[in-house]
């Protein structure tokens, strides 16, 4: 029997929008320590669990268009300011992936002003 991932709600992620526009580009990959920090020595990051980012909560319960992996680190938001993004956790079997899981992230673009105050990324660090 296998097991359903236990898989946490990742707070948000913060990017600096350069141009105050609203969009900006996160690194997904920083919340996956988040996402995974109650697995203790099952968690097998990359050989048991597969691990997805979707812009759609059904692409994530269905697996289906998923974000690609080549956009992981440098990932677009496609709703200015804020973008709720879901991930979904499979267990990696020999018969394929099954047991999925599925949680969101909060994408949260900052202001220059903002981005400019230490004190704003010493409450929230996005550094690896």
């Amino acid at each position: 029997m296998v097991l359903p991932p236990i898989v946490n709600a990742p707070t948000p992620l913060y990017a600096c929008d350069s141009n105050n526009d609203g969009f900006a580009s996160f690194d997904l990959l920083l919340k996956k320590d988040e996402i995974f920090s109650n697995q203790g020595e099952v968690y097998i990051f990359g050989g048991g669990y597969l691990l997805g980012f979707f812009e759609t909560e059904q692409d994530a319960q269905n697996g289906t268009n998923p974000i690609p992996y080549s956009e992981y680190e440098n990932y677009n938001n496609i709703t200015a300011f804020q973008q709720t993004i879901y991930i979904a956790v499979y267990v990696d079997t020999n018969l394929g992936a099954s047991c999925i899981n599925t949680t969101s992230l909060d994408l949260i673009t900052v202001d220059t002003s903002v981005c400019n105050n230490a004190d704003f990324f010493t409450m929230t660090p996005i550094s690896r």
